[in-house]
C-alpha cells in the first residue's frame, strides 16, 4: 500500500500600510535585481564556457548581496533558485525562455518558504520575515 503525502499550500496578498509596505517594496525590488543578476551571470557563463551555472554556484554570492543590502537570507535565497525552474520549464517546453523582470512591468512579488508552524499573531509573522536574519 502506498502512501502519498498531501501539501498545501495557502497565498495570501497582504494589505500593509506605511512602514511594512515600504519594506516589502524594498525586498521586492532587490528580488528583481537578484533575478537578473542572476539570469545574466548563467548567460555570461555559458556564452563564455558553453557551461551550465545553477544555483548552488550562485548561493554563495547570495551572502555578499544579503549583507550589503540587508535584507531575509530565506527570500533572497528563493530567488536566485527561481531561474532553476524558469529554465526547467523552458527547456521542458512549458515555458518562454526566461526573461529580465523590469520595474512597472513586471509583478513585484516574493515568497517566504518556511516550514515551520509559529502560533504568532500577523503583525509578529511579518516582524520576523522583515528582521535581519
Amino acid at each position: 500500500m502506498t502512501t502519498r503525502t498531501i501539501h498545501k499550500v495557502y497565498r495570501f496578498r497582504l494589505k500593509t500600510t506605511g512602514v511594512h509596505a515600504e519594506q516589502f517594496a524594498r525586498i521586492a525590488g532587490v528580488c528583481r535585481l537578484v533575478w537578473n543578476l542572476c539570469l545574466e551571470q548563467r548567460t555570461l557563463v555559458y556564452s563564455s564556457s558553453r557551461k551550465f551555472m545553477d544555483s548552488y554556484n550562485q548561493l554563495p554570492e547570495v551572502t555578499q548581496l544579503r549583507k550589503a543590502y540587508n535584507f531575509p537570507s530565506r527570500v533572497l535565497r528563493q530567488k536566485v533558485r527561481d531561474p532553476d525552474t524558469a529554465y526547467r520549464n523552458f527547456f521542458g517546453g512549458r515555458a518562454e525562455f526566461p526573461e529580465r523582470k523590469k520595474k512597472g512591468r513586471s509583478h513585484d512579488s516574493f515568497r517566504v518558504q518556511g516550514g515551520q508552524q509559529e502560533d504568532l499573531s500577523a503583525e509578529d509573522r511579518l516582524d520576523r520575515i522583515l528582521q535581519k536574519p
